[in-house]
């Protein structure tokens, strides 16, 4: 089991935030990684991408991701013992394009945390991490595909890169600021994904992943 537990400084507004490995009797076998959160506070500006970790678990594996270390996964055992690093070195960062920043204050109005909100240059390099029964990583970044959705690099259970591409419709931005999850699963060589039609209503789409390796 993956736990948080966090821990405040004397403003009260700055989180230490520890993600422990646990056991079944919920005692922690080891620390995978520790980052800080920071809340509103007073005239303290709050970053539109607040989260600085995103992570996922496979029945083999624990997958973290750290936005501070740049294009970096760690992979742990189940024992939190780190087995290797995936880093692509070459990836450029997606700049965070004004058409997003005027959609996000249009969606705000007049709420006081609209003239708090810091825009970062760039978007985060991972939006969401995932994995299929076969143990492959699929790490979606913040580039988008000629479809629109956003590219997805994929990686072997032995964290070689095998390909690239535009799969499901999850949306980091949406996910914090609206609470809207399009999470994506993948099983027996079938992507499973929500999508928001233009009437508001969701539908879930079923792909056929087909490997040539």
């Amino acid at each position: 089991m993956i736990a948080e537990s966090a821990e405040s400084d004397q403003k009260g507004n700055r989180y230490q935030v520890f993600l422990n490995l646990c056991g079944q009797d919920f005692r922690k076998i080891a620390e995978l990684a520790r980052y800080e959160i920071v809340e509103p506070y007073g005239n303290e500006k709050i970053s539109l991408f607040p989260l600085p970790s995103t992570g996922t678990v496979s029945p083999e594996r624990i997958y973290l991701a750290n936005e501070g270390a740049g294009y970096k996964i760690s992979c742990y055992d189940l024992d939190g013992q780190q087995m290797r690093t995936i880093i692509k070195k070459n990836y450029r960062p997606a700049r965070v394009l004004g058409t997003l920043k005027s959609e996000i204050l249009k969606k705000l109005g007049t709420h006081p945390l609209r003239d708090n909100l810091f825009f970062p240059e760039h978007m985060p390099i991972f939006q969401y991490l995932f994995t299929d029964d076969e143990g492959r990583l699929f790490v979606v970044t913040s580039e988008k595909g000629e479809t629109g959705q956003y590219i997805s690099d994929i990686f072997n259970p032995a964290g070689v890169f095998i390909c690239r591409a535009s799969l499901g419709y999850f949306d980091l931005v949406r996910l914090i600021w609206e609470g809207q999850e399009f999470g994506i699963v993948a099983k027996k060589n079938r992507l499973y994904c929500l999508r928001e039609k233009t009437s508001g209503y969701k539908e879930l789409i079923v792909s056929r992943m087909i490997w040539t390796e």
